[in-house]
């Protein structure tokens, strides 16, 4: 019965977990991440090549 609750424990722990590498999301810039991440049609700031590479 303890080897039960413990597979249970430790499977349904992994359902509430995050990405472990979410500083990868974060935006390049205070500016476009001060708007939410709408950069894309912005042009006059240097960090504009992250967002619109055309």
């Amino acid at each position: 019965m303890k080897r039960i609750i413990l597979i249970i424990a430790l499977l349904s722990s992994n359902l509430f977990s995050q990405s472990a590498f979410e500083f990868l999301k974060l935006d390049a810039s205070a500016r476009s991440a001060a708007i939410g991440g709408a950069f894309v049609s912005n042009v006059d700031d240097p960090n504009s090549i992250f967002y619109n590479p055309s």
